[in-house]
């Protein structure tokens, strides 16, 4: 019974895996610089930099790609803001990095 219950535990797995996976994606080598966006499979979200209204500071952030004005969903760097559009790259070792343009941290 158990072995039944894995079964379709994978089927279902396998039918929502395909959904979840974009084909979009930040490779070893690859950045997002300035106000350049990478824009999901579906073209739903889009990820880059931003400057909130009345403010000289940029963030990473996620927000929805097809509606103006639209909220932001996620910030990376909430705690340490650029002062200018930065450099969002994923490094030798495998992690994401957000730099500053200016001087490289």
């Amino acid at each position: 019974m158990e072995w039944l219950n894995l079964r379709l535990a994978l089927l279902l797995l396998s039918l929502v895996l395909p959904i979840c996976i974009s084909q979009d994606n930040l490779g070893p080598g690859k950045s997002i610089i300035g106000n350049q966006t990478l824009i999901s499979s579906l073209g739903t979200f889009a990820l880059g930099f931003f400057s909130p209204e009345n403010s000289t500071k940029y963030f990473l952030g996620i927000w929805y790609n097809k509606i103006p004005k639209t909220p932001i969903i996620w910030v990376a760097n909430r705690e340490s803001p650029l002062d200018s559009p930065g450099v969002f790259t994923l490094s030798g070792d495998g992690n994401l990095v957000v730099l500053d343009t200016v001087d490289g941290t």
